[in-house]
């Protein structure tokens, strides 16, 4: 990749991660809408549980400096419950990522709001 074509990305012309992005590509499959942000599963689990977890509303680049306060907060509040989500085991919860035969990943929304509860009391 050129300089020139990195810096494009970097100010978000033609950047694969904003808005609208595929629910599958050949990397991640959509897991979850969270408040500000989607959880994709990594395709390649070489270490298990691999996510990736994507600002919605703008562009950015992983500074915080780029995000207001507020922004930061309800990022970071996405953060936690991505990872409660990633690190529950099925058997704990009832619930799992799992792969339908047309190849999309699907989480049970059940743990989503039982863990949002959490963080609201």
């Amino acid at each position: 990749m050129s300089l020139a074509s990195w810096f494009d990305l970097q100010s978000g012309h033609s950047c694969p991660l904003c808005a609208p992005r595929p629910r599958i590509n050949e990397f991640v499959y959509f897991c979850d809408q969270l408040s500000v942000s989607t959880l994709y599963l990594s395709r390649d689990q070489t270490y298990r549980g691999t996510c990736a977890m994507v600002y919605d509303p703008a562009h950015v680049t992983p500074r915080p400096s780029e995000l207001s306060p507020a922004e930061w907060q309800r990022f970071t509040s996405d953060a936690r419950v991505a990872e409660l989500l990633r690190s529950q085991k099925p058997t704990d919860t009832g619930t799992a990522m799992t792969s339908n035969p047309s190849g999309a990943t699907t989480t049970s929304t059940s743990l989503k709001a039982n863990e949002q509860s959490r963080l609201d009391s």
